[in-house]
């Protein structure tokens, strides 16, 4: 859950000293975090609104075309047509490039609030959650941005991917920059610009992260597990890249840290932009027509159509005909 996510943050943060995480006691954002897990996580056990059976039958015509004619389908991953796959590798690359970011913001803000801005351990924890906020906030605009611009024909699902992914890195990689250049004189100026900086972070939830459903609904899981693994392997990259670069905590080698990670932002930026797609891919279709689509549709919207009508539209994975 985003609220989670965000929660987490701010709970993180309270607990990191400006070189290492130190042992204190559980700080009241942390119970408000497992607090909202646990009530979060009862809401999703009740099923007055939409029954398990509407939401499965949901998910089964939304996976037309991905099954057999005797409605079966193979679970074997194709693993060589994956491998050779240029638009999943724009995933990975992308997903690389967007966690290297997040880590080095994650893992480093209070280090950097210490040394250019001077602020104390306490203003460092809220000061770090801050940005987060925004974070939170933009994935739902960004998602109903993404809807619209696909509802009404504006773009297509390839491009509204593509977009929201160059705002998600193109967008922090741009305004971090400026951050190198900001002196303790102007904190605030500082602040806000990283504020809006990882706000925009949060369209990815729109573009490439979402996009293993588009080119491969079939193996949406694994491939996703696959991309974010790997990019996960940047939590031990970024943090000791930081560590080479800043030695005394200079406003020129936090310059070079943010000219890195631009650097990055913007190879994953626009290689996603170069080769990212949105439409099934040939190695995850399945050739035969699925049977009774028709017939299993009408059924399930008869039985439950109060449920399914509250789901939002099935789509066809690649926007609309006449779109961009």
């Amino acid at each position: 859950s985003p609220i989670l996510l965000c929660l987490s943050h701010v709970s993180s943060f309270s607990c990191v000293s400006s070189h290492s995480v130190v042992s204190v006691p559980p700080t009241p954002f942390s119970n408000i975090s497992l607090s909202a897990c646990s009530v979060l996580s009862k809401l999703t056990r009740v099923k007055k609104l939409v029954t398990l059976q509407a939401e499965k039958r949901y998910i089964q015509r939304s996976l037309q075309g991905q099954v057999s004619a005797s409605g079966e389908h193979s679970a074997r991953l194709p693993v060589l047509s994956v491998a050779a796959s240029l638009p999943f590798w724009a995933i990975i690359v992308s997903n690389v490039a967007y966690d290297y970011g997040g880590y080095t913001f994650l893992t480093n803000l209070p280090t950097y609030f210490k040394d250019v801005f001077g602020f104390t351990l306490m203003a460092n924890g809220l000061l770090s959650a801050l940005p987060y906020i925004g974070f939170f906030v933009f994935q739902f605009v960004a998602a109903w941005l993404a809807d619209l611009l696909q509802a009404r024909a504006v773009l297509s699902t390839r491009n509204t991917r593509k977009l929201m992914s160059v705002l998600s890195m193109g967008g922090p990689g741009s305004i971090i920059i400026s951050l190198g250049f900001i002196g303790c004189d102007a904190y605030a100026l500082g602040i806000a610009m990283l504020v809006i900086g990882i706000t925009f972070k949060g369209a990815a939830f729109s573009g490439f992260l979402i996009n293993h459903v588009d080119i491969a609904p079939r193996y949406a899981g694994v491939l996703f597990g696959v991309s974010n693994t790997v990019a996960a392997l940047t939590g031990l990259i970024a943090p000791n890249v930081v560590a080479a670069v800043v030695r005394s905590g200079s406003q020129s080698e936090w310059l070079r840290v943010f000219l890195i990670t631009s650097t990055v932002y913007w190879f994953g930026s626009l290689f996603y932009a170069a080769f990212g797609q949105g439409e099934l891919q040939p190695w995850a279709a399945v050739a035969d027509k699925p049977a009774g689509d028709k017939q299993t549709e009408k059924k399930a919207i008869g039985e439950d159509g109060v449920a399914l009508a509250l789901l939002p539209p099935v789509s066809a994975g690649n926007g609309p005909a006449n779109a961009v």
